[in-house]
């Protein structure tokens, strides 16, 4: 007889109780945006958001998603080398999640949220954590090899 592998118990987001730091954690990215907007000429900002063109706005919400799709479908196939084997949906879901809390955390540290996902699905904290770090790393080393090729660009014309 062929014994059948326990499967992790999977946390539905109903069944979850989302801790109190965590839903206080957007407000607090939104005081300190309003804090930075606060020191900044806000005639001089709306001026310059006048001058954006609908096109401008089109073609960087595109340029936006077409990025966050990639690194998403990027931090996917990491985890399926890592085997770990989660549906796509789950990914793309704690990915984008991350990169939420990512915007509203000092230092992107709200990208570790993903490793949360990762460890309610029966993932371990050293290979959700290692995924996450690894992925970050490399969106480090594609900046900093594009501004090294745009510098090399500027010195040669």
């Amino acid at each position: 007889m062929t014994e059948a592998k326990a499967q992790p118990k999977v946390l539905l987001a109903a069944d979850r109780q989302t801790p109190r730091w965590r839903k206080a954690l957007p407000f607090f990215g939104l005081v300190l945006l309003t804090w930075v907007l606060s020191r900044l000429d806000l005639r001089e900002m709306a001026a310059a958001l006048g001058r954006v063109t609908i096109g401008t706005l089109l073609l960087s919400g595109g340029a936006f998603t077409l990025n966050s799709s990639i690194k998403a479908f990027r931090w996917h196939r990491m985890l399926v080398a890592q085997g770990i084997a989660l549906p796509p949906k789950v990914t793309i879901a704690a990915f984008l999640s991350g990169a939420f809390y990512g915007q509203v955390t000092l230092g992107r540290v709200g990208e570790l949220f993903r490793v949360e996902a990762l460890i309610e699905r029966g993932v371990s904290t050293g290979a959700a954590l290692a995924s996450s770090v690894l992925d970050r790393l490399l969106d480090v080393r594609s900046c900093s090899a594009t501004h090294r090729s745009q510098r090399s660009r500027s010195a040669s014309c």
